[in-house]
């Protein structure tokens, strides 16, 4: 199995919870760096790039790709 770095979370910094967290856009960011990696490993195939996200198929893929405004 092959895993994927994410980019999102290359910083170690811990957040400042006396402000509070954005838990969503930090999550977000999460996938969307998944998201991006997946199809550049597999030459932009959706259906590898699924399965190495653990997705069924790349109608799954192709669904959160949309939903997080990725090409």
């Amino acid at each position: 199995m092959r895993y994927l770095k994410c980019r999102a979370c290359k910083t170690r910094q811990r957040p400042d919870f006396s402000q509070g967290i954005d838990i969503q856009a930090l999550l977000g960011d999460f996938v969307r760096s998944y998201l991006r990696q997946a199809p550049a490993h597999t030459a932009g195939n959706k259906t590898q790039a699924a399965s190495l996200l653990g997705l069924k198929s790349q109608q799954p893929l192709s669904n959160w790709m949309e939903k997080y405004d990725i090409d």
